[in-house]
């Protein structure tokens, strides 16, 4: 066996700077690449001398497949050779403390820290298991943690390298105490190994010890196999049953009974943290401790459904310009908070120090960026709580109520520009939405006690100990929020308001007015309300100037201009519960006959339960607009790819999300000629019962047959039907077909290559007539299809 001397000065091209450690399977040195001018870490495997040509072919191989894995949980390796006969693997340097030495300073980690770590993990496990790589070695000592909380595996492959010769037995890969049954046994590897060295490895962070030991290797290998494992919350204090459960399942001696894929195990442990399970401590300390960690382990605060479709056509025209793009922006608060977070933070320095409208964001950080953050952004319909969703769906549109009241009231009162106003209204509400999202069953808790004639105030400091105004505020200051945007977030308690003295003070008051008018018509009683509206008028017009009849007019203009939104940013509004109360506001107290005319006619539609009026052709529009749009996004983002490295199947999955998300199908499938059935048979998909045609491997044959599918696929032609049943198609859509997709409309898109089919991008609807793709839209689809043809073009070049 051989080694470098501590002594080395290069390893290949590159200058060895320091040994960083040594271990069973070989060294890690830091070292300086001078070709590229970046620091790495470089491992030297261990190798016996007879096995040596062996290993080095061996290293090659799993680099080649290791090198793929380009994951923010995964350390990447960018380089493999020999130096001398001795092999090694050039890693990315990643600067941090292992997670092994992390568990032993502090003895356990706390049950949330330890499972937002497993889902990181989990995360990049997944994606390497898709990749068809398989770790074989996962244990603490090959975790980093970095500085700002990310978890990071390394020395992927490594283990299929190495002969660690623990159990005295040549060819045993891995660490004893973090090996499989299945392996212990049989030698037998799979995925599911790697999910049971990860359940060892959440146990060991959950309880600050592993799950067995032993005095011998042999005896700790004989307890994995056949010794039952104790629960983790039999060693540790603060774990309870479900997380138990969880952990259990994953160490379960048969792998049939483990989750079936890493992604399983981290969707288990995900729904463990989610808002619905996870009750932090009352108090104030407890409740902003855990927010923050969950917001930095999630980035899913939602946002309005339409409004990235709507951005990408305001940052495309250059007749509006900056203001109609920060008034489509204005309208999402998701949207707003993020581009206002990234504007005032370090990366921007002086540029963005202390911005508060989303105007000077804009100019700021330019037009494609704002782009950028608005494709960036996910949409909170797809929660998996879909009643929590419908619940955020409401709060984010009395939240875009109060911001609305308030810019209305700014202007009434003789402001010149109202945005400011709008942006102090709309975060007044930030820690109503923080916690709504992140602290439903809470919220849920509390809203019972405000509506049972509690203060929301008291509410809140009996529920979660502090305030939402201070949970908001203390958010906002950590996210860099300028102080004068977080002092108009407070709250107003005194009874007695006198004006202004600074313009600050004066956007507080109009946030606190627009804020107090939206929590009286979300609680209010309809016998209350004329009483209500007095009460509000009293207390705030000594501050502000404001009478009764600004109130009224500001409340309807508000609820206009939401019903005017409503089919843009795919509000819903006949399903919220906020606007049909605002509704019956508007309408007892408005003078104005433009809205009262316009607010009879809402309230009879919702009642009807019929579509908004003036709705159907206008939302048609707005829809096909919309779905232009995120086609368009979708072209961007794969030629954006296709310039650059990707593998295939990542780009071909690129492709049919575009055309899922873009097109209004009920399900996509992307089809791949199989030689084996003489078909096209179904590789990916999307959608409702998509994966379900996927596992039961849906396919189309290939033998001539008179039918449409054959007509697609032998002729290379593009077909797009409205009706399966309609009378001149019914005959050529097969029985096969009827009895295996729902879909009763269809868009085919074949891929030719070299005028023969290779695949086919395959999209329906449940119900005839529902896709209504127009030429534009059908134009862009088959730009998808053409750039799925030139990906695979390039591949087999």
């Amino acid at each position: 066996m051989s080694s470098l001397p501590q002594s080395t000065q290069h390893i290949g091209r590159f200058q060895v700077v320091q040994l960083l450690g040594r271990g069973t399977q070989g060294s890690v040195w830091l070292a300086h690449d001078p070709q590229l001018r970046r620091e790495v870490a470089i491992k030297t495997i261990e190798v016996q001398d007879d096995e040596r040509d062996f290993a080095v072919r061996k290293l090659l191989d799993e680099a080649i497949a290791t090198s793929r894995l380009v994951h923010p949980n995964i350390v990447t390796l960018f380089d493999a050779g020999d130096a001398g006969g001795q092999p090694y693997l050039v890693f990315e340097f990643v600067s941090g403390r292992p997670l092994s030495d992390v568990i032993k300073a502090s003895g356990r980690l706390l049950p949330v820290r330890a499972c937002e770590i497993a889902c990181q993990l989990l995360k990049g496990i997944d994606f390497a298991h898709q990749k068809g790589v398989v770790h074989r070695d996962l244990k603490p000592g090959n975790v980093m943690l970095t500085e700002d909380g990310t978890a990071r595996i390394m020395d992927f492959g490594i283990a299929a390298l190495v002969s660690t010769r623990n159990a005295d037995e040549a060819g045993f890969h891995g660490t004893p105490a973090y090996t499989a049954p299945e392996y212990i046994t049989e030698r037998a590897f799979s995925p599911r190994s790697d999910v049971f060295s990860m359940g060892m490895m959440l146990y060991e962070m959950l309880t600050g010890s592993p799950a067995v030991a032993g005095k011998t290797v042999w005896e700790l290998l004989h307890n994995i196999a056949n010794t039952p494992f104790e629960p983790p919350s039999k060693r540790a204090e603060g774990i309870d049953p479900l997380l138990d459960e969880i952990v259990m399942r994953a160490l379960a001696k048969d792998p049939a009974e483990r989750y079936e894929s890493a992604g399983a195990f981290r969707e288990a442990v995900e729904a463990y943290l989610s808002p619905a399970r996870a009750r932090p401590a009352v108090g104030a300390e407890g409740v902003l401790d855990f927010l923050m960690r969950r917001i930095q382990a999630r980035s899913d605060f939602p946002a309005l459904g339409g409004t990235v479709a709507a951005v990408n056509r305001a940052a495309n025209s250059t007749r509006e310009g900056v203001a109609a793009l920060a008034g489509t922006i204005l309208k999402d608060f998701a949207f707003t908070n993020t581009l206002l977070r990234l504007v005032n933070s370090g990366q921007y320095g002086q540029l963005g120090r202390g911005v508060s409208t989303v105007s000077r964001a804009i100019m700021v950080l330019g037009f494609d960026q704002v782009r950028r953050i608005a494709l960036d952004l996910t949409l909170f319909d797809n929660l998996p709580n879909k009643a929590h969703a419908a619940s955020l769906r409401d709060e984010l549109i009395a939240t875009y109520f109060a911001a609305v009241t308030g810019r209305s009231l700014a202007i009434s009162t003789g402001m010149r520009d109202g945005e400011e106003a709008f942006v102090v209204s709309m975060f007044h509400n930030l820690g109503r939405l923080l916690a709504a999202f992140y602290f439903h069953d809470e919220f849920l808790e509390l809203q019972k006690l405000t509506r049972a004639g509690h203060g929301e105030r008291q509410a809140a400091l009996a529920v979660l100990g502090l305030p939402l105004d201070e949970l908001g505020s203390e958010v906002a200051r950590t996210w860099n929020y300028p102080e004068g945007l977080i002092r108009g977030m407070a709250a107003v308690v005194d009874e007695s308001l006198r004006p202004p003295s600074s313009e600050g003070e004066r956007l507080r008051l109009l946030a606190a007015l627009a804020s107090t008018l939206t929590a009286a018509i979300r609680f209010g009683t309809e016998e209350g309300r004329a009483e209500c509206l007095l009460e509000i008028t009293n207390r705030f017009a000594p501050a502000l100037s404001v009478g009764q009849g600004q109130l009224i007019g500001a409340v309807g203009k508000a609820v206009a201009e939401i019903a005017r939104d409503a089919s843009t940013l795919d509000l819903k509004i006949t399903e919220s519960p906020f606007f049909e109360r605002a509704l019956a506001w508007s309408r007892q107290f408005s003078e104005s006959d433009e809205i009262t005319a316009l607010t009879d006619t809402l309230a009879g539609a919702i009642a009807a339960g019929q579509s908004l009026p003036g709705g159907d052709q206008r939302a048609r529009s707005e829809e096909a607009q919309r779905r232009r749009a995120l086609l368009n996004a979708g072209i961007q983002d794969i030629t954006s790819a296709l310039v650059g490295k990707f593998v295939l199947n990542d780009l071909l999955k690129i492709v049919l999300d575009a055309m899922y998300r873009g097109g209004g199908f009920a399900r996509v499938l992307l089809l791949i000629r199989d030689p084996a059935s003489n078909s096209l048979r179904a590789r990916f998909g999307l959608g409702k019962e998509a994966e379900d045609l996927v596992r039961r491997a849906f396919s189309i044959p290939l033998e001539a047959r008179r039918d449409i599918f054959h007509a697609c696929i032998s002729q290379g032609v593009d077909i797009c039907i409205d009706d399966i049943d309609n009378a001149k198609v019914r005959a050529h859509v097969p029985s096969w077909y009827r009895e295996a997709v729902p879909g009763k409309s269809m868009v085919l898109l074949p891929i030719m290559i070299n005028k023969r089919i290779a695949a086919l991008l395959y999209g329906d609807a449940d119900r005839a007539g529902t896709l209504a793709l127009g030429s534009e839209e059908l134009s862009l689809l088959k730009t998808l299809r053409n750039q799925a043809v030139l990906a695979i073009r390039s591949q087999h070049a």
